[in-house]
């Protein structure tokens, strides 16, 4: 079995392929690695392909389109991506060539989903301003002002492989969920334990929303000026999924009146822009992409890959296929 690693080597490839993950690699067949320091051309790409059985594909990747199997004259049996969306770097064309995808959004996903309560917990307790007030030596243990998020009103916009692992953890806290979502009927949510919302009811109504969309035309700027203004006093409003989802402008005018809190993991710019109008904003946390996975997983995830190709190497169920249709849904954007 020949598998060709399309990540060229970079410190984003290694987190993933580390000594231990490579080795594994390396003993499940006959690797050929980019050892180039950056993205293969185009007519590099077509002879990588046309070469291997496996593609092994990360965030450093080119797109590979049908356009680019024909030049090879083959199409491969499997890629293993390490990331999550696969949208950006396969066309769903090649599904009917006979290609068969793996990756690493479920636990992409399980890790978002973690990342997501820790942030929500974070606000309400509002945990960073706490601990900048006693490391500067200030105490004041009685006029601390957080909140709970037991029983609190939870609208979750999106329902995904991260929705899923949410919902559990947010009802260990009792709360009441409330989700949007265009493929989900009030039957498939009434046997989640949650209840189907609109939009404009999730927005007006909610002590918390979380976007959890992926980014698609029919997406972009779903979250509106008009939305915004119907979030309600003291609620809070966190985004882990992509910023695009957001009129950021729009987002920013209503946070600077303080109406109402922000957990913002996302960014239309990233790194985010010294002159953004968010920094500084006493009700904003704001983190740098970091939802998920968290930095411990990562070569769990190479090694996880690993074991998919050899999975498909021997003829066995793939634990972490993405199909078509699911691909279809994914965020096209890396």
């Amino acid at each position: 079995m020949k598998i060709q690693v399309l990540s060229p080597k970079n410190s984003r490839r290694d987190l993933f392929l580390t000594p231990k993950s490579s080795s594994a690699l390396e003993a499940a067949g006959t690797v050929a690695w980019n050892l180039l320091g950056r993205q293969y051309t185009q007519e590099e790409l077509v002879c990588a392909v046309r070469e291997a059985d496996v593609l092994v594909t990360g965030w450093d990747c080119p797109r590979i389109t049908a356009k680019t199997v024909k030049a090879a004259g083959r199409c491969p049996g499997l890629i293993a991506h390490m990331g999550g969306t696969v949208a950006p770097y396969i066309e769903p064309e090649l599904y009917s060539m006979g290609l068969r995808t793996v990756s690493a959004n479920d636990i992409f996903a399980k890790s978002v989903a973690e990342g997501t309560v820790a942030d929500i917990l974070a606000s309400l307790r509002d945990i960073p301003y706490w601990n900048a007030e006693v490391q500067a030596g200030r105490w004041r243990p009685d006029d601390h002002g957080s909140r709970s998020l037991s029983g609190k009103k939870v609208g979750l916009v999106g329902y995904g492989t991260i929705t899923r692992y949410l919902i559990p953890l947010l009802r260990a806290f009792e709360t009441d969920i409330w989700l949007y979502s265009g493929h989900m009927t009030p039957e498939a949510c009434a046997a989640l334990g949650v209840r189907k919302a609109e939009l404009a009811e999730i927005f007006a109504e909610c002590d918390v929303i979380s976007l959890h969309c992926s980014l698609t035309d029919k997406t972009h700027h779903l979250v509106n000026a008009g939305l915004l203004r119907t979030i309600r006093d003291g609620a809070l409003f966190v985004n882990t999924a992509r910023a695009g989802v957001i009129d950021t402008q729009a987002l920013e005018e209503e946070l600077k009146k303080g109406r109402f809190n922000a957990v913002l993991d996302v960014f239309d710019e990233e790194p985010l822009p010294e002159r953004s109008a968010l920094r500084g904003l006493r009700n904003v946390i704001l983190t740098p992409h970091m939802a998920g996975p968290a930095a411990d997983l990562y070569e769990p995830i190479g090694m996880e890959m690993v074991r998919e190709i050899e999975r498909w190497r021997d003829g066995l169920p793939l634990r972490y296929e993405i199909g078509r249709e699911e691909a279809c849904r994914m965020t096209a954007k890396g």
